[in-house]
């Protein structure tokens, strides 16, 4: 468990990392073409990778982070099948394998200091927050009739809105809360152009649901506390954030009226206080880019959008690509083998279950071996067949599709019945048959591939009879002669 979450936190955090870097440079080189809104749009993309564990199976990382799973070998797998004698097919029971306690401390102990950075930095934005709204709360009051008339006006035929507020600790004008948004007036004496300023900034804030996204940035940068892109994303975003308001806002207005309304930041940032709220004033040294910005009023026509469409295009077809690693693929339970009628006959000789000559190369034989290095005895149920990735896997006999299915240790892996016989084969790249096909002999039934605990293309192939697994050797074509190759690939 530890294991599989850290794997995927840290390939979430590695695609997003390289995902941030491409929306900047996509950002800077198109700097000046493309409106803050498309820009906006980007690291927006860029926040879904950081916090969405879902991704589209065969990614880069995907693909990585599983094969290296599999090169650490059977040792580390979590799950196996383990085939339970009967006096029909064999059944399979999921059953746990035994990890060694250095495995197992270090994914608790880096799932611990994780959860400790996690909890810290979720801990100082809520607690700081909560101080901002018991202060605001303690001297809320409702909005005068003038301020609420041009509230009115401004939010007319709008379900929803905020409820307007005035309280002298407010710093500035600012939305707070998620489910119910309170827009917080400061005390300040405003003429009614200044007054429908401040109010059209904010709700459009609201409009742009820009509270919930510097939220789940602050989120992401909670949970990838350690990734120095997640905080150059929450920056990023919330620059483009008050640049898109800004221009929204001001989209119509005069020249001289964006001078009057860039006076009003500036008096505002005078007595103004960081707070984690969307404020009129976040950062005072974002300042000067916002009043630049607002005095130059850049339209942005069709080319300008198209540059954006295609930028956005661009960092969403990475993010397919790139991927990320969630978990290893669900398990399929094998068939109910009981459902499935088993051929009569059972055959005297089987056919070697891949294309062969005058020989065939084994890499690891019935009931198992002594290993080279430890000593041990090591079971094993069946043959290894070392073949090229998509080999195609054939049939041993003619017989019955009785189960298909995906277990940790096995992988993709086809159970056939021939009789009292039953034939297994195991780690297939996929399989090409479904339970209650019937099949002949030398039919193709899938390909070889190296999935489960498998670290190389190989096929292993069990043969069981009356639900006892026996040497596959003894039952195989003996014209052609099996020679033993390699190590043991699994």
């Amino acid at each position: 468990m530890g294991e599989e979450f850290l794997a995927a936190l840290l390939s979430l955090s590695l695609s997003g990392a390289c995902l941030m870097g491409l929306a900047e440079v996509l950002a800077r080189l198109l700097r000046g073409r493309i409106p803050p809104g498309v820009r906006r749009l980007l690291w927006l993309l860029v926040l879904i990778r950081l916090l969405c564990p879902w991704s589209i199976s065969g990614g880069l990382l995907d693909r990585g982070t599983a094969e290296l799973r599999q090169a650490v070998g059977p040792e580390q797998s979590t799950q196996a099948l383990k085939e339970v004698p009967s006096h029909t097919a064999p059944s399979y029971e999921i059953t746990e394998h035994e990890e060694t306690g250095r495995q197992i401390d270090l994914a608790a102990g880096l799932t611990a200091l994780w959860a400790a950075g996690f909890l810290g930095a979720l801990a100082r934005r809520v607690v700081a927050y909560g101080r901002m709204c018991r202060g605001l709360r303690r001297t809320l009051r409702p909005a005068g009739p003038g301020e609420r008339a041009v509230f009115a006006r401004l939010t007319q035929g709008e379900k929803g809105v905020p409820t307007l507020r005035v309280s002298p600790a407010a710093p500035t004008p600012m939305l707070a809360g998620l489910l119910r948004p309170r827009l917080i007036l400061p005390e300040l004496e405003l003429s009614q152009e200044e007054l429908e300023g401040v109010l059209s900034h904010e709700l459009t804030h609201w409009r742009h649901r820009d509270l919930w996204i510097k939220w789940l940035a602050a989120l992401a940068v909670c949970v990838h506390w350690f990734n120095p892109a997640a905080r150059l994303l929450a920056e990023r975003l919330d620059r483009d954030c008050e640049l898109y308001c800004d221009q929204t806002v001001a989209r119509n207005w005069d020249r001289s009226r964006r001078a009057r309304y860039g006076e009003l930041l500036l008096r505002l940032a005078a007595g103004g206080k960081g707070n984690p709220s969307t404020a009129l004033f976040s950062q005072k040294q974002r300042l000067e880019e916002r009043l630049t910005a607002m005095m130059n009023g850049k339209t942005y026509g069709k080319k300008a959008f198209a540059l954006g469409a295609a930028a956005c295009l661009t960092l969403a077809l990475a993010t397919t690509a790139l991927g990320a690693y969630t978990g290893p693929a669900a398990e399929k339970p094998l068939a109910d083998l009981t459902e499935v009628s088993r051929p009569e006959n059972t055959p005297d000789v089987l056919s070697w279950p891949v294309e062969t000559g005058d020989t065939v190369e084994l890499s690891s034989l019935f009931p198992g071996r002594v290993h080279p290095i430890t000593g041990e005895w090591k079971e094993h149920g069946g043959i290894d067949l070392p073949q090229a990735g998509g080999t195609p896997v054939l049939a041993a006999a003619d017989g019955a599709v009785v189960a298909v299915g995906y277990s940790a240790e096995d992988g993709n892996c086809v159970l056939l019945q021939h009789g009292s016989m039953t034939t297994k084969y195991a780690h297939l790249q996929e399989y090409t048959v479904a339970p209650g096909e019937t099949v002949s002999a030398g039919d193709q039934i899938g390909l070889v591939g190296r999935t489960g605990t498998a670290t190389g293309d190989h096929l292993h192939f069990e043969v069981a009879l009356d639900g006892t697994r026996v040497d596959p050797l003894d039952y195989l074509d003996q014209s052609v002669a099996a020679v033993m190759g390699g190590a043991e690939p699994q």
